[in-house]
């Protein structure tokens, strides 16, 4: 690969894998949060820069990866919450058989929770909640209906799904408070932003709307 490439490593931030110019690291603030978010992701992500996983990591410090799919096999996936009560761990995935996510519920579980969130495609996550047998032990939950994915880097299979990073922010809304979500998604909108600017795509919309392009915030 070329080192003048917009993708190489070299002409991106090692924190928000942008380009430097259009570094937002200074808008992340680090949430210390009660619940531990364990994000279980695929391989073939880790190289992605539309990745949301790497973004969640850097808003929450209580959270951890796991990978699955490297060369060798699968790592273990038993120890994703050592020394959590019974019953904290829940995984988030729209299993038909999930519980809808609800304040009552978060609350009736026992403390500290463990959010298992599974990242990659579609396809992959439902693979990865069928194929390791510590996510089939735990509780499954989902999201309740709400508004239409804000991602505009990847194209979701059907206009009610949402990315791993509006997944974990939302059920974090659920389980933490409102605020907490409202944070996230203020720098989720920045990532997105900024990545379409990257791109050209916010100047090229402005011009199309007889507008000025506006650097995004």
């Amino acid at each position: 690969m070329s080192p003048t490439n917009r993708s190489h490593p070299a002409n991106r931030c090692p924190g928000c894998l942008i380009r430097p110019d259009l570094c937002f690291c200074d808008r992340i603030t680090p949430l210390q949060l009660d619940t531990r978010v364990v994000i279980v992701m695929h391989a073939t992500e880790l190289k992605l820069t539309t990745n949301t996983a790497s973004l969640a990591q850097a808003c929450l410090p209580n959270s951890h990866l796991r990978v699955r799919g490297l060369p060798g096999g699968a790592p273990c996936l038993d120890d994703l919450a050592p020394g959590a009560a019974p019953g904290s761990r829940i995984m988030l995935f729209p299993h038909g058989d999930a519980q809808l996510l609800t304040p009552e519920l978060a609350a009736s579980l026992p403390k500290p929770l463990t959010l298992v969130v599974t990242d990659g495609t579609w396809r992959q996550a439902a693979k990865t909640t069928r194929r390791e047998p510590v996510l089939a032990t735990m509780p499954c939950v989902k999201l309740p209906p709400g508004p239409l994915s804000e991602y505009r880097l990847r194209n979701e299979p059907a206009p009610h799904m949402v990315c791993t990073f509006e997944a974990i922010a939302r059920a974090l809304g659920i389980i933490e408070g409102p605020e907490v979500q409202a944070t996230l998604e203020e720098v989720f909108r920045t990532k997105v932003r900024r990545t379409l600017w990257s791109r050209g795509i916010l100047q090229f919309e402005a011009k199309q709307r007889g507008e000025v392009p506006r650097y995004p915030g």
